[in-house]
């Protein structure tokens, strides 16, 4: 909501990267508990991952937002 809603890409990064430390957490979690719910939950870390550095990219091209 934040980087489309309030076109804010820089709030979104530090948004984003809350969220990665969340599921860096949780991962850690599940990898102890049950592994087979760790590796179903890894492609959304990837996947957030990923987001995050296109939102980084993004931010790094519009300073003035």
């Amino acid at each position: 909501m934040v980087f489309f809603g309030a076109k804010a890409p820089r709030a979104a990064l530090a948004e984003i990267a809350l969220l990665n430390a969340s599921n860096l957490g949780l991962l850690n979690r599940a990898w102890r508990l049950d592994r087979p719910a760790a590796a179903a939950i890894a492609p959304y870390v990837v996947w957030t991952g990923f987001a995050t550095a296109l939102t980084a990219s993004i931010a790094a091209r519009n300073p003035g937002r």
